[in-house]
C-alpha cells in the first residue's frame, strides 16, 4: 500500500507557502493603497511613516521609496517660507533638518536601487519611471523650497528616464505630465535664478 502521509503533507505546505504570498501581497497593496490616499489627502506625515513601514519590508520597493520622498518633500514645502532667507529659514527649524536628512537619504537609497535594477532591466519602465520621480523631487526641493541652484544630473537623469518610458509607451499619462510638467516648470525656475543677477544689473544701468 502507498503511503501518502509525507506527499500530503508536502503538498499542504506548498499550499500554504503560496497563500501566505498572496496574503503579503495583498497586505502591501492596502497599504501602499492607503499611503497614496493619504497623501491625496495631504495627510504627509502619515504618508511618510507607512511608505518608510512598506520600504523596511521591503528595501527595495522603489514605489514606497517614491511616495516618502515625495511626502517628505511636501513636508518641507510646508514648513519653510515661499519668499526671503531660505537659509536662515532652514537652520531655524528644527523639524526640517531632521526632515531633510531623511529626505536625502531616502532618494540616494531609491536612486541606488533604481540605476542597480536598470543595469539588469534597462528598459524596465516602472523603475524607469520611479528613478525619473525621484530625481524631480530632489530637482523641486532644491530649486522650490530651499531656492538652490543645484540639481542638474538629476534633472537631467529625470528627462532621460522619462523619455525612455514615454518612447515605450507613449500614452503613459503620468510620465507625460511629469515630464512636460515638472521639467519645464524646474527648467523656467532654474533659468529665472540665473537670471536674476543680469535682470538686476540691467535694471540699475537703465
Amino acid at each position: 500500500m502507498v503511503e501518502h502521509g509525507p506527499v500530503r503533507r508536502f503538498l499542504l505546505a506548498a499550499v500554504l507557502v503560496v497563500a501566505d504570498a498572496g496574503a503579503t501581497t495583498c497586505t502591501h497593496g492596502s497599504k501602499l493603497s492607503e499611503a497614496q490616499s493619504s497623501f491625496l489627502n495631504a495627510r504627509y506625515e502619515t504618508t511618510a511613516a507607512l511608505a518608510l513601514e512598506l520600504r523596511i519590508t521591503d528595501p527595495e520597493d522603489l514605489a514606497a521609496i517614491e511616495l516618502r520622498t515625495t511626502a517628505l518633500l511636501f513636508q518641507l514645502k510646508d514648513l519653510l517660507p515661499e519668499r526671503g532667507d531660505k537659509d536662515k529659514a532652514l537652520k531655524e527649524c528644527a523639524p526640517c533638518r531632521e526632515l531633510l536628512t531623511e529626505f536625502l537619504s531616502e532618494t540616494t537609497r531609491g536612486q541606488t536601487v533604481a540605476r542597480a535594477k536598470l543595469k539588469t532591466a534597462p528598459a524596465d519602465e516602472t523603475t524607469l519611471f520611479l528613478l525619473g520621480k525621484i530625481d524631480l523631487n530632489y530637482v523641486w526641493l532644491q530649486l522650490g523650497p530651499l531656492s538652490r541652484k543645484t540639481g542638474w544630473d538629476e534633472c537631467w537623469e529625470a528627462r532621460h528616464s522619462l523619455d525612455a518610458v514615454l518612447a515605450q509607451n507613449p500614452a503613459h499619462v503620468r510620465a507625460r505630465r511629469a515630464r512636460v510638467g515638472r521639467l519645464r516648470r524646474r527648467h523656467e525656475d532654474a533659468v529665472g535664478h540665473e537670471m536674476a543677477p543680469r535682470r538686476r544689473q540691467a535694471a540699475s544701468v537703465r
